[in-house]
């Protein structure tokens, strides 16, 4: 019995790696992204070791300012000074622009042999809110990356005050993401039971031909179907001009670079992922209980409801879970034939990721993704063990 048990163990030791290397290791770096400092404290450390220990009410005495002199300078010169000024931007506006200005300043008043001043560098830094955020930055730990992608600030007292309604695009942007994928959830749903039902209904020949043609998308790119549906939709494309001819519309309709045209085209791309789980519940469901339901008198609503539809449900929570959370990660379908109000959290993430190489607030991001689609399986979890009752 030992040896099977260490035998077992042995087996499932590769998956164990797996999972621990692909899914443990990149949600820990993650974290560790959004909320431990090392670029600001690893840079200034000469400031970080002794800002730790000034109090926020007490005048800033000039070991301090000499000590953020000479690590401006000295990361302006070794040119990771554009890093840390973005490692910190999150911790007061405008900060980013007056570590680096103040670094430029520097650097030339040490190429005119000039004394190192840092008032005369940027008079901004006798205000004392820069040191608060200063301090902030150089913490070992912040929540200001989570803050931030909330749309939370902290102002310059220090306290925590929410970002002006212009400047609120992250959870805009979250609550748009979460109802595009509710919609595409329900349609999907929608669209995918009736299509399973004649799946697990037909023959042998009849069920091989259909599930080739729910199978056909996965052997297309996902960026080749988009564009097909930017042929598709647009106000001269097929579409348009199938209504036109068949009589259904009198003018052109605007079917893309809107919300319709990300609904239309997430649908398509996410059916079969709703339909296979539930074919696969329904092709389990012996036939003869619906047939002895309808023969001791129910109705077809009662047997659907009693007998039917709760040996369905598994593959239709399944089926809404593996939707749900992969549609909350969309972003290249709408930005291709969305509009600008249409981008979902997963387009800030890459933007903040590839174009602005912010990887604390894209790290944030993730976390908030991560977090809404915990919340929505639990909740699609109990909708299901409401529905097999």
């Amino acid at each position: 019995m030992a040896v099977r048990s260490h035998l077992g163990m042995a087996l499932l030791l590769p998956a164990v790696l797996l999972v621990a290397i692909t899914v443990i290791y990149p949600f820990l770096m993650i974290v560790s992204n959004s909320f431990v400092n090392s670029t600001g404290p690893s840079t200034l450390h000469r400031t970080t070791e002794l800002i730790t220990k000034w109090q926020d009410d007490a005048p800033v005495d000039e070991t301090l300012r000499k000590a953020l002199t000479e690590d401006l300078l000295t990361a302006q010169m070794s040119r990771s000074l554009s890093r840390v000024a973005l490692a910190l931007e999150n911790e007061q506006y405008g900060l980013r622009e007056l570590l680096t200005r103040t670094g430029n300043e520097l650097r030339q008043q040490a190429d005119r042999g000039q004394t190192l001043d840092l008032f005369a560098a940027a008079a901004d830094w006798q205000d004392v809110k820069w040191w608060r955020a200063l301090k902030r930055g150089l913490s070992p730990y912040t929540f200001t990356h989570l803050l931030h992608v909330v749309d939370y600030y902290y102002d310059s007292t220090g306290q925590l005050a929410e970002v002006p309604d212009n400047q609120a695009i992250f959870l805009a942007a979250l609550q748009r993401t979460v109802i595009i994928s509710i919609a595409v959830t329900v349609l999907c749903m929608l669209l995918a039971y009736p299509i399973s039902w004649v799946l697990s209904s037909g023959s042998r020949r009849w069920q091989s031909f259909m599930l080739v043609c729910v199978l056909l998308p996965f052997w297309t790119s996902l960026l080749v179907r988009t564009s097909a549906w930017i042929v598709l939709l647009q106000r001269q494309g097929v579409l348009n001009d199938m209504l036109l001819a068949l009589g259904f519309s009198s003018d052109r309709l605007q079917l893309i670079y809107n919300r319709t045209g990300v609904l239309i085209a997430m649908v398509h791309i996410l059916l079969p992922f709703m339909i296979l789980p539930i074919y696969a519940a329904m092709n389990n469901i012996p036939r003869f209980q619906i047939r002895a339901g309808l023969s001791l008198g129910a109705s077809p609503v009662t047997v659907f409801r009693r007998v039917f539809l709760p040996q369905t449900v598994p593959g239709l929570r399944t089926g809404t879970v593996i939707v749900f959370v992969m549609a909350l990660g969309f972003y290249i379908t709408p930005a291709l034939v969305g509009s600008p109000s249409d981008q979902m959290i997963a387009g800030f993430i890459s933007i903040y990721l590839n174009e602005r190489l912010d990887w604390a607030t894209a790290s944030s991001l993730a976390i908030l993704l991560s977090s809404t689609m915990a919340i929505g399986y639990l909740l699609i979890h109990l909708a299901g063990k409401v529905l097999q009752r």
